[in-house]
């Protein structure tokens, strides 16, 4: 979006954040945008990226407006097991207007792939040097081992000893949860 929205691992609203209007760029211009580049054959639907239930309403609202409410066809946003804020609201008005998610970031940068846990973790395999989190120890801070949260970091455990149990690896835990759901 081009305005501030609690994304990339931040989950709270800070109005100090919000940008002046001068320099946004509003729903209504992109939407005219695109239906001129629907107009002219070169795209046939429009999708959304991290986007809020705010911001998908006023795409609706927008696109009802040009008269192309029906060509909102997805959102991509973030979603896996440790980051389920799609579940709530967005979810519901994504529901109400057939818009699916494609999830972005299943396996929380790696995390959940289990070979960041502390302890055995049955079929996963060690990270290497190779590895995301030990290349790059700035990369998606939120799900870094280094840098996460202890309940973030308990809860990847946890979920690697149901796949353990359930005789999966974690990766293959994360990705079935994910396909599970009714929007994606």
């Amino acid at each position: 979006p081009d305005r501030y929205v609690p994304a990339f691992g931040m989950t709270t609203y800070h109005h100090s954040l919000k940008r002046e209007n001068d320099d946004e760029i509003s729903i209504l211009e992109t939407a005219s945008a695109l239906k001129e580049l629907m107009e002219e054959g070169k795209i046939r639907y429009i999708g959304l990226s991290n986007e809020s239930t705010f911001g998908v309403c006023e795409w609706v609202k927008a696109c009802e407006q040009l008269g192309i409410s029906d060509k909102i066809a997805t959102i991509q946003n973030s979603y896996s097991l440790l980051d389920r804020r799609f579940d709530s609201e967005l979810a519901e008005a994504c529901d109400h207007y057939n818009i699916g998610l494609l999830p972005w970031s299943v396996l929380a940068g790696g995390l959940l792939s289990g070979k960041y846990n502390t302890r055995s973790t049955g079929k996963s395999l060690p990270s290497t040097s190779n590895s995301r989190f030990v290349r790059f120890p700035d990369y998606m801070k939120r799900w870094h081992p280094s840098s996460a949260s202890t309940g973030t970091l308990d809860a990847s455990e946890q979920y690697a000893q149901i796949a353990q149990d359930a005789g999966m690896t974690p990766s293959e835990l994360a990705i079935a949860f994910v396909r599970s759901r009714k929007f994606v």
